[in-house]
């Protein structure tokens, strides 16, 4: 199955890749360094789905020449918070980051914004890679531009425009979701595809079957749907 492109235009800032398909993990260094000239990445992920995948992106990341540093936080919505992205900050300062390095974003919604949300703000801001791993975050993959976290008891009290430069929805990673969150995955695409209007809407209730079924074709055309429903709506806003 052919790798899918959507290219995001936004009008204050440049166009970016959000490509979907398997097996393209493997070629997100060579991609961060060729288009981005990176010497430098912070890798940012969780406790679940680092021990799957960060250390393949890790050595994609080394052999592009890419010095990475891995950082792992807690998974779970309570780590969408300010205390734990000043740890990330502390980390980064320490280990010497400055400007030039690129963030880079391994796992699902509560990862992607907790990176976003780093990268926004660190050094005035740095690129931000997403390489979302859950089937939300990969419908989402072209609007996490849009960077949030939790204060207190208010969600997404905190947010920031992350400078996103490419987006990676490796379908393959799907296959050690959860069934719970992809059930979850799937009420996303269908909020979407209703936000979308008729022919998305009418789309997904042709196809929720084979969708719930996991058929990979129809699993990559919901996500390449839903990212470019997100990227229009992204050039509308």
């Amino acid at each position: 199955m052919p790798v899918a492109k959507v290219v995001v235009n936004l009008d204050n800032a440049p166009s970016y890749d959000v490509r979907i398909g398997p097996g393209i993990i493997d070629g997100i260094g060579e991609r961060v360094a060729r288009s981005l000239g990176a010497t430098a990445a912070v890798l940012i992920t969780d406790s679940n789905v680092g021990p799957l995948y960060a250390e393949q992106v890790h050595n994609s990341l080394k052999s592009a020449g890419i010095h990475t540093t891995d950082i792992t936080i807690p998974a779970g919505e309570e780590s969408k918070s300010l205390v734990c992205v000043s740890e990330i900050w502390t980390a980064m300062v320490r280990a010497g980051f400055d400007q030039d390095c690129v963030v880079v974003a391994l796992g699902g919604g509560v990862v992607c914004d907790v990176a976003g949300f780093v990268a926004a703000n660190y050094a005035f801001g740095v690129p931000l890679v997403l390489v979302p791993t859950s089937l939300a975050a990969m419908a989402n993959a072209s609007f996490c531009n849009m960077a949030g976290i939790n204060v207190e008891d208010c969600e997404q009290a905190v947010g920031a425009f992350a400078q996103v430069v490419y987006a990676c929805a490796s379908t393959e990673v799907l296959g050690t979701l959860p069934e719970v969150e992809w059930e979850r995955g799937c009420d996303e695409i269908a909020s979407i595809a209703f936000a979308e209007g008729a022919e998305f809407n009418t789309w997904f209730e042709e196809h929720a079957e084979d969708l719930n079924q996991h058929v990979p074709a129809v699993v990559q055309d919901a996500i390449v749907r839903s990212v470019v429903a997100q990227a229009n709506a992204l050039a509308a806003g």
